[in-house]
C-alpha cells in the first residue's frame, strides 16, 4: 500500500521576496529624500527672499516720507512693537531678520549717504544637514553714484 502524500505550499513571502523589496524601497527612499529636502531648502531661501525684499520696499517707503532710514519695527509697519528688528523671525520662523543703518557722512571723500543693511539667517542647530543649508541673504541699497540701488548677495 503506497500513501501519497501531498505537501501544500505554504502561503506567504519568502526571505528573498522580502530582502528585494527592501532593496527597492531603500533605493526609491534614497532618490526621493534628498530631492525633498532640496525643495524645502528652495521654498524657505524663497520665503527669506520675499520677506527682505517687502521689507526694503517698506524701508524706502519710509525714507520717501521721512528723509531717514529706520530699523524700527512699528515704524515701518513690520510688528506692533517698538522694538529694533534684530532677530525677528519671519513667515514659517525658520530664517530671522535684521535691519542695520547706515549713517550719512557728508564730509567723506567722495561723500557717502544714508543706507540700510537687511540680512535673513537661517539658525544654526548643530546638525551636518543644517550646517549645509545654512543660508544669509542681504539686501544692500546704498544711494550713491556708480552703485546699483539694489545688490542681493546670496
Amino acid at each position: 500500500m503506497s500513501v501519497c502524500v501531498k505537501q501544500r505550499r505554504v502561503a506567504g513571502f519568502t526571505l528573498i521576496e522580502l530582502m528585494v523589496t527592501l532593496v527597492v524601497a531603500a533605493i526609491l527612499i534614497s532618490i526621493a529624500v534628498p530631492s525633498y529636502q532640496s525643495q524645502v531648502r528652495k521654498s524657505r531661501r524663497t520665503e527669506a527672499r520675499n520677506a527682505v525684499m517687502d521689507l526694503a520696499a517698506r524701508e524706502e517707503r519710509y525714507y520717501s516720507v521721512n528723509n531717514a532710514y529706520t530699523n524700527v519695527a512699528l515704524e515701518l509697519g513690520y510688528g506692533t512693537d517698538n522694538a529694533v528688528i534684530t532677530g525677528r523671525p519671519i513667515g514659517s520662523g525658520y530664517y530671522t531678520v535684521s535691519v542695520d543703518l547706515k549713517a550719512p557722512n557728508p564730509g567723506a571723500t567722495p561723500p557717502t549717504r544714508a543706507g540700510f543693511t537687511i540680512t535673513a539667517t537661517a539658525p544654526f542647530r548643530g546638525g551636518v544637514l543644517e550646517l549645509r543649508t545654512r543660508l544669509s541673504v542681504k539686501v544692500v541699497i546704498y544711494q550713491q553714484r556708480g552703485e546699483e540701488p539694489h545688490q542681493i548677495v546670496d
